[in-house]
């Protein structure tokens, strides 16, 4: 059997298949970036190798949920702030007029830079924004980040624990998800630093199904890989979460 793809929601690192389409900015301190979010749906915003500190908004055109584990940010247009579009048609020809799209963000990292993102809103699925400042930058062992989390994904996938890394608890707790499946936690896999969760998924309707990594997605999650996208009736698949703990 083959982990057909991981999803990882951290630090700008790329993934097979990933729900998010990537735009990748290459900046120095003080840049304006010019970048697109969805109109409907969470878009991530990250510093490649760094943290984002401070998000300054001039007013509540978004909603911004910040993960401090990992450092990025998610962004939401509020209902009453997304574009609005007016079709107009003349003969064959469809025009397009979008109003009240461009949001200005200002960002300040934990080196200190600062980024003036002008945002517009469009309608796309989930976007993901990435910062890659330019000149002396440190890491701040965000690679042995990324490492720890597909580790522990292999390791769930796998059902194997790796010596001493973390501790492995029995669920077997069913969930209410959707009425089309049946949906059971079947193990944890926790460390002082994440929790990974394995769930049973079945399609208990009479149609095929397609699943996605965003369906399961909530604050604090870094990390999702679905077993088996598509079921037809009555398949199982399963499904990998792994989440970032929070500070007591």
């Amino acid at each position: 059997m083959k982990l057909n793809r991981i999803c990882l929601l951290i630090l700008g690192f790329a993934c097979v298949n990933t729900v998010y389409a990537v735009q990748e900015f290459q900046v120095s301190n003080n840049a304006e970036v010019d970048a697109i979010i969805s109109d409907h749906d969470v878009s991530r915003i990250s510093i490649i190798g760094g943290k984002i500190k401070k998000v300054k908004l001039a007013s509540n055109q978004l909603k911004v949920d910040t993960d401090d584990v990992t450092g990025q940010i998610f962004v939401y247009p509020l209902k009453e702030n997304r574009p609005v579009i007016t079709t107009t048609k003349i003969g064959q020809l469809h025009t397009q007029t979008i109003s009240g799209s461009m949001i200005s963000l200002f960002l300040i990292d934990e080196a200190g830079n600062s980024f003036n993102l002008r945002l517009r809103m469009q309608s796309v699925p989930s976007e993901t924004i990435l910062i890659k400042p330019v000149g002396s930058y440190k890491l701040n062992g965000s690679t042995d980040f990324t490492n720890q989390v597909v580790t522990i994904i292999e390791d769930m996938y796998l059902d194997r624990k790796s010596e001493d890394s973390y501790v492995v608890s029995e669920q077997n707790m069913p969930i209410k998800l959707w009425k089309e499946v049946d949906f059971e936690l079947y193990k944890t896999y926790g460390n002082d630093l994440f929790l990974g969760s394995v769930f049973i998924l079945r399609n208990k309707s009479t149609k095929e199904i397609t699943l996605s990594e965003n369906q399961f997605w909530k604050p604090n999650t870094v990390a999702i890989s679905i077993e088996k996208p598509v079921l037809q009736p009555g398949e199982v698949t399963k499904v990998f979460i792994v989440g970032a703990k929070q500070d007591e």
